[in-house]
């Protein structure tokens, strides 16, 4: 266990407290109720209503959370953890709330009635019934997905086989976080795992409570992975922690999904515990998963909610997930939101500039998407500078760092389809690099004014040359905006120098004007160099102040034409 993992386990007082399988059911729940201190809650949404649904002869509890009015593209029943005998809505309270705020599903959490005193089949009866009446009331028709974790991870993955072997509820998808997929005490993770939070001895307390005759336990409603077929089964995103006792027998689950030709992604997070999800306001690891796992969600969903398109075979077209206020925004594309997992996961892993991204086969298995989105993703990334694509043996996907270039060429894009003047530019630069060297005189480094003066000096030394001029004058500013201590500014600066380069469209700089430039340069780094916030400001916008008059008198012509990509290449 990790520093960080551990942080709970003194919190809780967990190391001193007797172990989970010494306590009563009653003990269990409420130690387990005491855990949701460690969430750090969810995001509002539109509504949050706690409801009842009838099952035999009787009625759950259940939750509906609404991300906004009207119509949602799909609906996802969710059932919590808790080893079958533990946990309630609250339990995963914060998880739905992110799954319904990130994905635009309705997310309906049911409140399975609990063992011992209501062993299997109950718990997973309450589910499937749960899970047909949403179909129905809820979903009404519409897309529908099952999720869960931990012990509501075993039943969402049962009734997703229940669904296919009885046909129906169409399900579109599976969401399945550390789940219990069989009931082999032998596989090697229940030997490697901590104790903290779950171990052998509490999962053996829990299948007790649970089925508490073992002859039972290969019926795939209780152990899917013991199902004679898994083909069928809607596409799968699975989660596994490292430390977890439940890591084999989940991937062993990922991996029959895979031979039955059902999709599937597998996220790993090999530092973490078991139910860390619950640990998202003590644990930074556990915080930084929640994006990805809705990331990975709405990828897996997008088929189903792209406009016009049918996801499975049987499934009406569907209409785009509509947010108020958003009339005519683009809904992300499948590949678009790979990209951005797949940016995730560089970011994760730590790559630089240089590192290969694993083969085509490792990725397109890891994703669970077809070669064609594969490749429409990294194509997206190659543009956006993230990655190059080396071609012929031995290539593939090689990071990059998005650079300035990158950027410009957004910028441009934007303003040519807005009718903008290259006057735009120079006007934004008027605003912006007052500021940015206010910030420069506060907080530049002893580096960055050496590299300031080098500047000033190189020009002054240079006046001549027009093109050492230009380099100059580039450098000087970029100096400026990344000592300033304010990354927005390096890049921003990049990219509208880039756009606007007086050379490039037509601007002239005779040798008096460039003396003039070095002028005001050397009274820029004399305020910064004196840490003079105000001072710097000041000769900062008499310098653009000066540039501007200069271009209007000069050369009006070009300050009032409009910005169009490629007229700088």
């Amino acid at each position: 266990m990790d520093g960080e993992t551990a942080r709970p386990t003194a919190a809780t007082g967990s190391s001193a407290a007797p172990p989970l399988h010494l306590l009563t059911p009653a003990e269990a729940r409420e130690r387990v109720r005491q855990g949701d201190a460690l969430c750090s809650g969810g995001p509002r949404l539109h509504t949050v209503d706690d409801i009842t649904i009838p099952v035999d002869g009787a009625a759950v509890s259940a939750r509906v959370y609404r991300p906004g009015p009207g119509t949602a593209p799909c609906t996802m029943v969710y059932f919590h953890g808790g080893g079958w005998v533990t946990g309630d809505l609250e339990y995963s309270d914060e998880l739905c709330r992110h799954l319904a705020h990130d994905t635009g599903c309705v997310v309906v959490s049911v409140g399975y009635r609990l063992a011992p005193e209501h062993p299997f089949p109950v718990p997973f009866t309450d589910a499937y019934t749960s899970l047909a009446w949403a179909a129905d009331k809820v979903a009404a028709g519409g897309p529908l997905a099952v999720g869960g974790d931990s012990a509501g991870g075993n039943l969402a993955a049962a009734c997703a086989l229940h669904a296919r072997d009885r046909g129906g509820p169409r399900l579109e998808f599976q969401l399945l976080v550390y789940p219990v997929t069989d009931h082999d005490f032998t596989r090697p993770s229940y030997t490697r795992s901590a104790a903290f939070p779950l171990g052998a001895e509490a999962m053996r307390w829990f299948w007790d409570h649970y089925a508490a005759d073992p002859a039972i336990r290969d019926d795939p409603a209780l152990s899917p992975l013991r199902a004679a077929s898994l083909a069928g089964l809607p596409p799968a995103h699975i989660v596994l922690a490292g430390r977890d006792p439940l890591h084999d027998e989940g991937a062993a689950y990922a991996e029959r999904l895979r031979a039955a030709d059902v999709p599937v992604s597998l996220r790993e997070y090999p530092a973490l515990g078991h139910g860390f999800f619950r640990l998202t306001g003590a644990v930074d690891a556990a915080r930084d998963a929640l994006p990805e796992l809705t990331a990975a969600v709405a990828a897996a969903l997008a088929p189903a909610l792209a406009p016009g398109t049918t996801a499975r075979p049987g499934r009406a077209r569907l209409p785009g997930r509509q947010i108020p206020g958003t009339a005519g925004v683009r809904p992300k594309k499948t590949a678009e939101l790979l990209a951005q997992r797949i940016v995730a996961d560089i970011d994760r892993r730590g790559n630089t500039v240089g590192d290969r991204l694993p083969p085509e086969r490792e990725m397109l298995l890891a994703y669970g998407v077809g070669r064609g989105t594969l490749r429409e993703a990294l194509r997206f990334l190659e543009l956006q500078g993230v990655i190059s694509l080396k071609p012929g043996p031995g290539g593939g996907p090689v990071v990059q760092r998005p650079d300035a270039g990158n950027l410009a060429a957004a910028l441009t894009l934007l303003l040519q389809f807005s009718g903008a003047p290259f006057r735009t530019i120079a006007e934004a630069r008027s605003g912006l690099e007052p500021m940015m060297a206010r910030l420069a005189a506060e907080r530049m480094s002893p580096g960055h004014l050496t590299d300031l003066r080098s500047s000033v000096d190189v020009m002054g030394a240079n006046l001549a040359d027009q093109a050492v001029f230009l380099e100059e004058n580039k450098r000087f500013h970029d100096v400026i905006a990344h000592g300033s201590g304010n990354a927005l500014f390096g890049h921003m600066v990049d990219a509208l120098l880039g756009i606007l380069d007086g050379s490039a469209i037509g601007i002239d700089y005779p040798e008096a004007r460039r003396s003039a430039v070095h002028r005001a340069h050397l009274r820029i780094y004399e305020a910064i160099a004196s840490r003079d916030p105000a001072a710097s400001a000041g000769a900062m916008t008499l310098h653009i102040d000066e540039y501007i008059r200069y271009a209007e008198r000069k050369f009006p012509e070009v300050l009032a034409a409009p910005i169009v990509w490629g007229a700088l290449s």
